[in-house]
């Protein structure tokens, strides 16, 4: 998984075997605000509780107004579903 540049706040999701791109998404405004200027991103497997049952990916925020860089958590399984991918990280 990267992250995309700066100016792209959008994910892309990569094979690691070869590299081959699966797909991009974002981390769109719902409870909180969206993700943008995006730094870093990390996937964590296992059951992080009921909200992130198949693993949890954390990223970071840049912009939050003039408050401080926060993290969005998003739950994997949102992720694989919107690409297409097996709920379970690999």
């Amino acid at each position: 998984m990267r992250g995309a540049d700066e100016e792209n706040p959008a994910q892309r999701q990569s094979r690691v075997a070869d590299d081959l791109c699966v797909g991009r998404f974002r981390i769109v405004a719902g409870t909180v605000g969206a993700t943008e200027e995006t730094d870093g991103i990390d996937l964590l497997t296992g059951n992080f509780g009921s909200g992130f049952p198949g693993g949890l990916l954390v990223a970071q925020d840049g912009q939050n107004g003039a408050r401080a860089q926060n993290f969005k958590l998003v739950a994997w399984g949102d992720v694989a579903k919107a690409l297409g991918l097996p709920a379970e990280p690999r």
